[in-house]
């Protein structure tokens, strides 16, 4: 989700690629009989979403997207960097709200209650970057 930080600033395009996001998630809902791959893509769009309203810094909105993902996590392939993603931008939120031992369980929660996850070194990375950032908070 790194590549949503080019467009952190400019809200107009955050809302133009949410609108586009709503539409396809909607689009999904409506269309999804005898798609297996259906809860996947939904979490997937849902992830996007909550992305985006946390750069629109409509953080409960967020929140709400990624506890839809969290709960769905048996659903998605056993693979799924859905749900450890999920914890760890709901754990980004809370650290930007300097809500330190909040941010800190969710990123325990997607460091420790998931493995072997498709990119999950890539997210390793992202969580340590945020530990690191929760460390400076003490000082």
């Amino acid at each position: 989700m790194n590549g949503f930080y080019i467009l952190a600033h400019d809200s107009k395009r955050l809302n133009v690629t949410l609108d586009i996001v709503n539409n396809a998630l909607n689009d999904l809902v409506i269309h999804h009989l005898n798609d297996r791959f259906y809860v996947d893509s939904y979490g997937s769009g849902l992830l996007l979403r909550g992305v985006l309203l946390h750069f629109l810094r409509r953080y409960d909105e967020a929140h709400e997207a990624f506890d839809e993902i969290i709960h769905l996590a048996k659903q998605f392939d056993t693979k799924s960097f859905l749900a450890p993603n999920a914890l760890l931008e709901k754990g980004l939120i809370y650290l930007n709200l300097k809500q330190k031992q909040k941010a800190i369980e969710y990123l325990h929660k997607s460091l420790n209650d998931y493995k072997g996850y498709q990119l999950e070194s890539r997210l390793q990375f992202r969580i340590n970057a945020a530990m690191l950032t929760v460390k400076q908070m003490d000082n």
